[in-house]
């Protein structure tokens, strides 16, 4: 399987998207290495909002997840060419565009500043760099030429950076943890491992519609990255919910379900709670474990950030796998391009 699975990879992989996720890593390595900026002038806000859209945006939902217990600020996630009418000039405005055109970004942006919010841009180059150059507002430069989904190191952890400069947060060794397990796991799940959990997880659901479910209070960003992972990469329909929510509604869907059509992948915590352990325990008997295929993913890790980035980066190279048993090319998104061609003309 190990020299079939190389062989695919060489076939359908044109652009290299096995590189990128194998070499993940190194991009919190260099937002250490090359963040140069060390102080901004903002320090008088009460609330934060992360812009973006789509590979961008997710920054900014594992964000809040993690710091879901460690921030003293709300944390919001703004996918629009609006923003909130709550935003004003106590708001710490993060505006990320990893290409720097996404056009509701770069919409927010102007209003953002209408509102006199404290601003600091993220991207790597585009409209969004002249914008915040050409106004003197903060901005961090990310290397350019990935797809923005293959840039969430340089994304997530320049944002991070950026709250720990202005005293939000603190890193207790948790970045280190994730850097060193992200490359074990690169390893691990590499095309020349034959016992690959990755790539067995892709065969399990493939030819399914996958339904990634994982509980709220931190991990719900990560289920919404496996879900956008699959569909960009694998070219499949996948869709996600949390616990509790689903047990007060999607669990009805169950019922009306045909064998073979939908499997389940379940991102698991073993420091999850134990009446949260036994929700989940206890959906699946409801749903039907000997109906519906359902896998179990463990995090790895100690620390909260690690086991966050270890449920991620599975599913990276699971959505790789799933593309290549699919036999497309993980990295093309034509129908994305298409959609932005026809906006350029409206």
């Amino acid at each position: 399987m190990t020299d079939l699975i190389k062989d695919k990879i060489s076939c359908f992989d044109k652009k290299g998207m096995e590189k990128l996720i194998r070499e993940f890593p190194s991009q919190i390595s260099w937002v250490e290495n090359n963040l140069t900026i060390t102080s901004f002038p903002y320090n008088d806000f009460n609330k934060i909002m992360i812009s973006g859209l789509g590979g961008s945006a997710i920054a900014g939902d594992i964000l809040a997840g993690y710091l879901r217990d460690e921030c003293p600020y709300p944390i919001y996630v703004n996918r629009s060419y609006t923003i909130p009418e709550w935003v004003d000039e106590k708001t710490l405005t993060f505006l990320i565009s990893y290409s720097g055109n996404t056009e509701e970004t770069l919409s927010s942006f102007h209003k953002a500043r209408e509102k006199k919010s404290q601003i600091i841009g993220i991207s790597s180059d585009g409209e969004l760099k002249k914008l915040c150059e050409g106004e003197n507002i903060p901005f961090l430069e990310v290397p350019p030429g990935f797809p923005p989904r293959a840039a969430l190191g340089y994304l997530f952890f320049s944002l991070l950076a950026a709250l720990k400069i202005l005293g939000v947060w603190s890193d207790s060794g948790e970045v280190k943890e994730v850097e060193e397990m992200l490359l074990a796991l690169s390893r691990e799940f590499s095309p020349e491992e034959s016992d690959n959990l990755a790539l067995h997880i892709a065969q399990g659901i493939k030819g399914s519609v996958p339904i990634i479910y994982s509980t709220s209070d931190y991990f719900y960003s990560v289920a919404m990255r496996w879900k956008t992972q699959i569909n960009e990469n694998a070219k499949n329909p996948c869709y996600w919910c949390v616990f509790p929510e689903l047990d007060h509604n999607e669990i009805m869907g169950w019922e009306g379900v045909e064998n073979g059509v939908f499997s389940i992948v379940l991102l698991m915590d073993e420091k999850e709670a134990p009446r949260m352990q036994k929700r989940i325990e206890n959906t699946i008997k409801v749903i039907g474990e000997e109906r519906i295929k359902v896998i179990k993913v463990y995090s790895r890790g100690k620390g909260l950030l690690a086991r966050i980035f270890s449920l991620i980066y599975i599913g990276d190279w699971v959505s790789l796998y799933l593309g290549i048993l699919n036999q497309v090319d993980p990295t093309e998104i034509k129908s994305i391009d298409k959609l932005k061609a026809m906006m350029k003309g409206a």
